[in-house]
């Protein structure tokens, strides 16, 4: 298998086209990865190169992983010079999605200064995403979380950020995500959950950190364990 067969590129300025397409990228992923719980997210603004290089060069011992960069164009410089340098022995054992919330015209400029982004466009397989912008509401969110859907749920969630106000949907759903914790069964994940709700809502309140961001964590912390 080539580069192309491994890492893949999702790049929009529309979150839920973006998730969707991502969604769209299980197809390219063994089945196996997701069930056993060996797709990872990371956030490229919070990376550091330690943690990427051990999380991606100890392969060997674990068998296939897959991980998908959200933002990866906000990967600091000493990243984005170990891609470059790395990608093609890397995706010899590891599935590579990287997220980008720009449209790809605009990535196509972007590219003359930056050489990920024009290793990405020119390398790797692009997943097209669609131009239609679905309406959504909560109803949708919380059936997304009811199914454990990750992708639909924070598509829908980045829709709703941009139709309704920050302060009035962040409590709606940390209440939901709060009700769903509590009909947890098993012990330990409930404990997990009520910590990760109790980190999220701390972190909006009193620190000012960007519900958008906080909120997409909560989802995929507690709808992955």
């Amino acid at each position: 298998m080539g580069i192309k067969d491994k890492v893949f590129l999702v790049a929009s300025r529309d979150g839920a086209q973006r998730q969707l397409a991502l969604a769209s990228a299980k197809k390219y992923i063994p089945e196996e990865l997701f069930k056993n719980q060996m797709v990872t997210t990371v956030y490229a603004a919070e990376a550091n190169l330690s943690a990427v290089q051990n999380d991606l060069l100890t392969f060997s011992f674990i068998g296939q992983k897959a991980f998908i960069f959200k933002n990866a164009d906000l990967f600091s410089q000493d990243i984005r010079d170990f891609f470059i340098e790395n990608i093609v022995a890397i995706s010899e054992n590891v599935y590579l999605v990287f997220e980008i919330e720009e449209d790809l015209a605009a990535l196509q400029g972007l590219a003359k200064k930056d050489r990920l982004i024009a290793l990405l466009l020119a390398e790797t397989t692009v997943i097209k995403t669609s131009a239609a912008r679905p309406e959504v509401t909560i109803k949708d969110f919380m059936s997304a979380v009811t199914r454990r859907d990750v992708n639909v749920a924070l598509a829908v969630m980045e829709k709703l950020f941009s139709l309704e106000r920050e302060e009035k949907l962040a409590p709606s759903i940390i209440g939901f995500m709060t009700s769903q914790a509590s009909n947890i069964n098993d012990i330990d994940k409930k404990k997990k959950s009520l910590q990760y709700l109790w980190d999220a809502d701390r972190a909006i309140k009193e620190r000012g950190h960007n519900s958008r961001i906080i909120l997409e964590a909560l989802v995929v912390r507690m709808l992955t364990l």
